[in-house]
């Protein structure tokens, strides 16, 4: 689900209302959902990668601690943009930095690299992470944690900067707005109806 197990700009399958299939998977293999899975021959892969991870995107994922402390973690990424990106794995509510890693250009879409930094994690036992990307658009094949030490640094916690809602109109469009005052004011919604808002 949107929101709760990935974030994605582009999530949801309408053609039972509107008619029209869409691809809300733009790499269109394994299923029609808002992460973008594409097939790939990169030998270290197990035949999928993610494609098309943009700024503002995160997967969760369920990860089970043995030890707490500091880990290598291999992220293996192919970047085809011309232009740097950052990857950060973020605790389950998005709230703590576990690992930063800036994402070089590789020289195309089809191009591997394994990008290698450290991380740690506090606690041990059953959690959740988040593979948040924090700028630029990359391709993600895999992540892997190995133990290094027991050393846990201090928590750096994440700086929220801006709450960003998509707003995307039956045209396919997304909705724009340049400016500083009244983007968008809520005037009233009742659940199980359809939400109303008002663009000033």
């Amino acid at each position: 689900m949107n929101g709760y197990a990935y974030s994605d700009q582009a999530w949801e399958d309408v053609r039972l209302t509107t008619g029209t299939y869409t691809a809300w998977n733009n790499g269109w293999v394994y299923r029609n959902t808002g992460v973008d899975i594409e097939a790939t021959t990169d030998a270290l892969s197990n035949g999928y990668s993610v494609g098309w991870f943009s700024a503002g995107e995160w997967m969760k994922y369920s990860v089970q601690i043995q030890q707490s402390g500091t880990y290598s973690v291999d992220f293996r990424i192919a970047n085809g943009s011309g232009e740097t990106g950052t990857v950060q794995i973020q605790n389950e509510s998005g709230t703590e930095i576990l690992a930063t890693a800036t994402i070089p250009t590789t020289g195309s879409w089809t191009t591997w690299q394994t990008i290698t930094v450290t991380g740690s994690f506090g606690s041990t036992g059953a959690q959740g992470i988040r593979i948040m990307n924090i700028s630029g658009q990359f391709n993600l094949n895999s992540v892997n944690f190995t133990y290094l030490n027991s050393t846990v640094p201090p928590v750096v916690p994440v700086v929220k900067t801006s709450s960003i809602i998509y707003l995307k109109g039956n045209n396919g469009k997304y909705v724009t707005f340049s400016g500083t005052d009244n983007l968008i004011s809520r005037y009233g919604f009742d659940f199980g109806y359809q939400r109303k808002i008002h663009c000033n």
